[in-house]
């Protein structure tokens, strides 16, 4: 009995200092952890990233603006593919006239086979109202837009006409047109992309005319006589007024 006694004294003694070392372990790991934890707060303060604690999820919510929620998939549910051009489009268009004065024709004056003359002049309204905008890649709004964000934009705001979303697709809708027979609200398309043909789109206005969003330059009018744009013109189509 002496001798079991013994040896359940002994296994208490075991058990006590295995409890003992566990609850020394866990509380080192503990205040590591939070050591840690305090030193990578600090350094996120110290580097001004007030988000970095935060959870991404509400990083996402928190940094998302309404702005932006016209980017992809608009009108038609097709995969968007944006038609950046692999080199800078001229800034400058027309020396001898500004984009404003070409917009300032009487509508009497520009001749066309689809649009009547109320028609045309919706769509010089809308126009004028991008005039300038910045180019900004895959929006379409006032704060920017690239070439068929553009495009789709004044045709819908004028007309009351809803486009595809890219140039390539904008490219298979509508009539084809020669580019002799062009005439006021046609598209005209340009290969600017290795990728995607075309990669670029405007609207004919007159005289080898046509408003477009450049990607260096923004909303201005262009001259099919330039050399970039003869270089590269790749075909044009009309848009009915009903939208076929």
């Amino acid at each position: 009995m002496l001798q079991e006694a013994k040896i359940c004294e002994l296994t208490s003694d075991n058990f006590k200092k295995i409890i003992l070392i566990f609850f020394a372990a866990a509380s080192s790991f503990f205040f590591q952890a939070c050591a840690a934890s305090s030193f990578n707060e600090r350094i996120e303060k110290e580097n001004g990233d007030d988000n970095a604690s935060v959870p991404f999820r509400l990083q996402k919510i928190e940094n998302s603006s309404s702005d932006e929620k016209n980017i992809t998939k608009d009108y038609y549910d097709d995969s968007y593919v944006e038609e950046e051009s692999n080199e800078d489009i001229p800034k400058t268009s027309s020396p001898s006239l500004s984009s404003e004065s070409i917009l300032e024709k009487s509508i009497d004056e520009i001749p066309s086979k689809n649009f009547t003359s109320s028609e045309i002049e919706a769509i010089i309204q809308s126009v004028k109202k991008y005039l300038n905008t910045p180019y900004k890649y895959g929006a379409k709004t006032a704060k920017g837009m690239d070439c068929s964000g553009f495009i789709l934009t004044v045709y819908s705001e004028a007309l009351g006409i809803k486009l595809p979303r890219s140039a390539r697709t904008q490219f298979n809708f509508g009539q084809k047109v020669s580019k002799e027979n062009l005439t006021f609200g046609d598209l005209v398309f340009f290969n600017t992309s290795r990728k995607y043909k075309p990669g670029h789109v405007g609207i004919y206005l007159y005289d080898n005319f046509f408003v477009h969003s450049s990607s260096t330059a923004g909303v201005i009018v262009s001259s099919l006589d330039e050399d970039y744009y003869k270089k590269r013109y790749y075909g044009a189509r009309r848009i009915r007024a009903d939208g076929s």
